[in-house]
């Protein structure tokens, strides 16, 4: 009986610990707008130290703030599908894997906060060693669409680069 009333005790605060939480969705269907037979690897997807719960974070003045609104997905994840998605291709893996890779993506994203009713992400993309520089600013009023529309155009950027 005991433990039964401490089991009760620990779900009871863990959902009082959860349920200020919001996890904001990023769907990860996107349409084919290009073909490609290339094998690529994503070989990792950085994110800026103050994201390592993945929570997205709001900029007032100088100072980021937590927004409790969380990605409900491992950047990794929503990247490789949504990129998989885009390129009509489904030779997008985890890198390394046991076939050649014809491109090696790296995402390393900065910064990514709201403000003042816009979404900011910073990121370097690195594809076969090559860098390029990607800044995104998206006027906001539902945060869920500013998210996807945020990782929707870095994954455009990564594609515009893949031949």
């Amino acid at each position: 009986m005991k433990k039964i009333r401490i089991l009760g005790f620990i779900l009871i605060l863990f959902f009082i610990g959860c349920s200020n939480k919001e996890y904001l969705f990023v769907p990860t269907n996107m349409k084919c707008i290009k073909k490609t037979d290339a094998y690529i690897g994503i070989e990792e997807i950085k994110l800026p130290y103050y994201m390592n719960d993945l929570e997205i974070m709001k900029l007032k003045k100088t100072t980021l703030i937590p927004t409790h609104k969380y990605l409900s997905k491992e950047p990794t994840e929503i990247i490789l599908t949504k990129l998989s998605n885009i390129l009509c291709d489904p030779n997008v893996f985890m890198y390394p894997w046991n076939k050649k890779t014809d491109y090696k993506v790296s995402v390393k994203i900065d910064d990514l906060y709201f403000r003042n009713n816009n979404i900011y992400m910073f990121a370097r993309i690195y594809i076969n060693s090559k860098y390029k520089q990607i800044s995104i600013i998206k006027k906001c009023k539902d945060e869920y669409k500013c998210i996807n529309k945020a990782f929707n155009l870095l994954v455009f950027k990564i594609a515009k680069e893949i031949k």
